[in-house]
């Protein structure tokens, strides 16, 4: 949980507070217990329902959003299964880790798939829909392939939406600096084996500063060195 909280942190530049699990409400959610191939299936509605409540409970909270490793399902809409699902005028959402373990993948991999349908949805409660301008993490996706082929990143549009969103929010004293933002991305991906992924943002660094790619990746180990060497102290400042 700390691992997926720290991503989700790092790509709304928001705090993430995780929340602890709650077994007896949890085991009352609505299942359909047919299922579609992966046992019995959490309704979304019914764990909308569970996270809008610990959001009234919060009070500050711009969103509350859950996960499991149980197959979920709208069974009201029509949808057989879903990988996620987030519902706006709550502010709420809830992803499935049930299909993503099929093949056995690697621990980066299953960490990319989770941490790539988390970030999804919670954009999603900014009120940004499905991409449809470039390749993006916000095009929708029906199947896992599917999924997988698009970038663990945003599209300069969908960029832009979440620069301005927080910067119209008046959250920090100074607009988002998305350059930082992506090193610290750059950071995440390196330091839990997202090869692919932090070669890509490499490549978007280099587009933002100029910078030849191979002076970004020094930088990076630079960086990487600075957060775990105990001697030194960091926190969290706005961008």
């Amino acid at each position: 949980m700390e691992v997926l909280s720290d991503l989700l942190s790092r790509w709304l530049l928001l705090e993430v507070s995780p929340l602890k699990q709650c077994k007896a409400e949890t085991k009352a959610l609505l299942r359909n217990e047919e299922g579609c191939g992966y046992g019995a299936q959490i309704e979304t509605s019914s764990a909308h329902e569970l996270a809008y409540a610990r959001k009234r409970e919060l009070r500050d909270a711009f969103a509350v959003i859950c996960y499991t490793m149980e197959d979920i399902c709208d069974t009201q809409k029509g949808f057989q299964f879903l990988f996620g699902q987030a519902q706006l005028d709550k502010g709420v959402g809830i992803f499935s880790f049930a299909r993503y373990a099929d093949d056995s993948p690697s621990p980066a991999r299953f960490l990319k798939r989770c941490g790539m349908v988390l970030v999804h949805e919670a954009f999603h409660l900014f009120g940004v829909k499905h991409c449809v301008f470039a390749l993006c993490i916000m095009n929708g996706s029906n199947h896992l392939d599917e999924s997988e082929r698009r970038p663990f990143a945003m599209c300069p549009v969908d960029l832009r939406k979440l620069a301005s969103t927080l910067d119209d929010s008046k959250i920090y004293s100074q607009p988002v600096d998305l350059e930082q933002r992506e090193r610290s991305l750059l950071d995440f991906f390196e330091k839990h084996g997202l090869d692919d992924d932090a070669r890509f943002t490499r490549a978007v660094i280099a587009q933002m500063t100029g910078q030849d790619i191979g002076t970004i990746a020094e930088q990076a180990v630079q960086l990487s060195g600075l957060l775990s060497d105990p001697g030194c102290s960091s926190s969290a400042s706005p961008p």
